[in-house]
């Protein structure tokens, strides 16, 4: 029995950018998935006296903006993108009062109109293209507070109209990395897309060995890694993961044959080094990155 998955995703007329939209909509392009929209309303849009007269001399004239909390507004946002109508969840918007955006996330999931989301859809505001995931920022707040998979838009996203048809997972072995990967196998059921298992930290190799090998060399931990898929899709097999791959670096990472349809599961918690790497990888490459709460902790 296949999962089904609900999207969760906040649009702001003024400060939302089209990432976390075209991501939600590519998730939700494909299989057994809904998307639901949060149309927040900050304290900061309360207008002035000014911006009353100019809204309202906007609305006579025809060339009016979406106002903050506007649904209607939000829920055409989310029928640009192309997802299907038979992917809107039954109450497709709904608007919440929020102090900001991380506020407007938890109040989203948790009020009484939204249905039960199985993962939220943040844009670039959740890391940095250079920096990459701050340990103490935005998007690690946002999964510790709901304790869901947190997707994050790179950059410039254009979003995959045909959806995502590939899961990548990082597996360094540990618990939290296996629970990341199983994850990674319910999701890419829900999607019908194909898993694929990677680690950050390559075979020890000389440099003379790296010279002379012509076959790839299995990494034991990807072998495990793709058992443990094979195993939790059972009859219904999904994968066929690539145990000759290993991200270890920007070089490496070129090489990985990224899809316009990938989706990235962080299976470990990154390094500062390894962070920034996975940053400017992800934004190079425009591929989206998963947060997941055992990984986060």
């Amino acid at each position: 029995m296949r999962d089904f998955y609900r999207f969760q995703v906040c649009w702001h007329p003024r400060t939302s950018g089209d990432e976390a939209l075209q991501l939600a909509c590519s998730l939700a392009a494909i299989g057994q998935t809904t998307v639901q929209v949060v149309a927040p309303i900050y304290p900061s849009d309360a207008p002035t006296g000014t911006q009353r007269f100019l809204r309202s001399l906007s609305h006579k004239l025809g060339t009016a903006t979406p106002e903050p909390g506007d649904t209607a507004a939000a829920v055409r946002a989310l029928g640009t993108t192309g997802l299907g109508s038979n992917h809107f969840a039954t109450l497709p918007a709904f608007s919440v009062e929020a102090a900001d955006l991380l506020h407007a996330v938890v109040e989203g999931v948790t009020d009484p109109q939204a249905l039960p989301t199985t993962m939220v859809v943040l844009g670039p505001e959740a890391h940095g293209p250079q920096t990459g995931i701050d340990p103490d920022g935005f998007a690690v707040q946002v999964v510790r507070a709901l304790q869901l998979p947190v997707a994050i838009a790179p950059q410039g996203y254009p979003g995959s109209p045909s959806g995502i048809r590939r899961v990548t997972c990082t597996f360094d072995g540990s618990d939290a990395s296996q629970e990341a990967l199983r994850m990674a196998t319910v999701l890419a059921q829900a999607l019908d897309a194909e898993v694929r298992v990677a680690t950050t930290t390559p075979p020890p190799l000389t440099e003379e060995e790296t010279i002379t090998r012509r076959e790839p060399l299995t990494n034991p931990l990807l072998e495990t890694g793709c058992a443990l898929v094979t195993e939790w899709s059972g009859a219904d097999t999904i994968s066929t993961p690539e145990p000759d791959w290993a991200m270890q670096n920007e070089e490496s990472s070129a090489e990985a044959r990224w899809l316009p349809e990938e989706l990235v599961v962080l299976g470990h918690v990154p390094s500062a080094a390894d962070n920034a790497t996975w940053a400017r990888v992800c934004t190079a490459f425009g591929v989206p990155m998963v947060l997941v709460p055992a990984v986060v902790g």
